[in-house]
């Protein structure tokens, strides 16, 4: 999903931003344990990107020692949207996913596979299966962004939960290149997505 989003979504809340309403109030503050076999903060794995469109929209992407955004095997990305902000924009969580993958679906006919595993009105754990998509790939190629498009041009999995707190949306998510993960392994990951919580300030 991280190539559409480049794609589509970081644009269109640089569009949206100024007609936006600054939101007063508190904000939450997402917290999680280590993800599992990923050894050592800042030694295993380090922050690889972190972008921020201040009061509304962050991303950190972290890696595996030795790798980069444009050049993983593995993954975990964390997005915080302003929850006022995003649900003018894109709805509730299961309308936001919706879009998510009606748009990757539109772009990559036949080549994603979305299965939700819990879901809430404002709480969803879902995972991805994407195939190699030229068409986007071009797109990002298109918008200067090589090593996006050869990511979109792999097979890569994704599991991710999306969900709102009090003041903040987030969506945390692991991906890895390949066709999946093994059940002992994806079952560590839904316990580790799943046990994240927010701490609200």
């Amino acid at each position: 999903m991280r190539m559409f989003q480049s794609a589509l979504i970081a644009a269109l809340l640089v569009a949206v931003l100024p007609a936006c309403q600054t939101t007063t109030g508190g904000q939450d503050v997402l917290q999680h344990g280590v993800p599992p076999g990923w050894g050592v903060p800042g030694t295993d794995f380090a922050v690889g990107s972190r972008r921020e469109l201040p009061g509304r929209y962050a991303i950190t992407e972290w890696v595996r020692r030795g790798e980069t955004v444009e050049a993983w095997s593995e993954l975990i990305t964390s997005e915080n949207w302003n929850l006022r902000f995003i649900q003018e924009v894109e709805g509730s969580v299961g309308h936001y996913l919706a879009k998510q993958r009606d748009g990757q679906q539109a772009m990559c006919p036949g080549r994603t596979r979305w299965t939700i595993l819990d879901e809430t009105a404002t709480d969803i754990t879902y995972e991805v299966w994407f195939e190699p998509c030229p068409a986007l790939g071009d797109l990002l190629r298109g918008q200067r962004n090589p090593a996006m498009a050869r990511v979109a041009e792999s097979s890569y999995y994704e599991i991710a939960r999306i969900f709102d707190g009090t003041w903040n949306r987030f969506r945390l998510a692991y991906a890895a290149m390949g066709d999946g993960l093994t059940d002992a392994d994806r079952a560590r990951w839904i316990g580790w997505l799943k046990g994240a919580g927010v701490v609200e300030q």
